[in-house]
């Protein structure tokens, strides 16, 4: 009998506040996904989602720099349609109209639960795996 070994997916994590960033990757750890990288700006993010693949792209929406969270969520879905979860503080209208034209798996609005995080990343990457 041979057992099939799940790989766990993969998962970057773009954030510009170094605490949320961390505390994002230790729930992301806990629930059994590999965060393969922090990024803190657009450009980083585009960089490492480009070396490392990651299945999928949590992103802050207000990112520090030139490129916010949404141009660059709409820059990696160009470049690889990489799926990416939205998450912010900010929830005004034009954010989220702004957001929602980016064709986000999903958005989650700070401060969060764990629970939520997890919900929103199991349904995005399954969504991802049917879509």
């Amino acid at each position: 009998m041979t057992r099939t070994v799940k790989r766990a997916a993969k998962i970057l994590v773009v954030e510009d506040e170094q605490i949320v960033a961390m505390d994002m990757e230790l729930q992301l750890t806990a629930f059994g996904y590999q965060v393969t990288g922090i990024a803190t700006t657009g450009p980083e993010a585009l960089r490492l989602a480009e070396t490392t693949s990651p299945d999928l792209v949590v992103m802050d929406v207000q990112l520090n720099g030139a490129l916010d969270g949404i141009s660059t969520a709409e820059a990696l879905q160009r470049r690889s349609a990489m799926p990416v979860v939205f998450v912010s503080a900010f929830g005004s209208s034009e954010t989220q109209r702004r957001a929602h034209n980016a064709s986000p798996l999903g958005y989650l609005t700070k401060p969060f639960r764990p629970e939520e995080l997890r919900a929103l990343v199991a349904a995005a990457l399954e969504q991802k795996a049917h879509g």
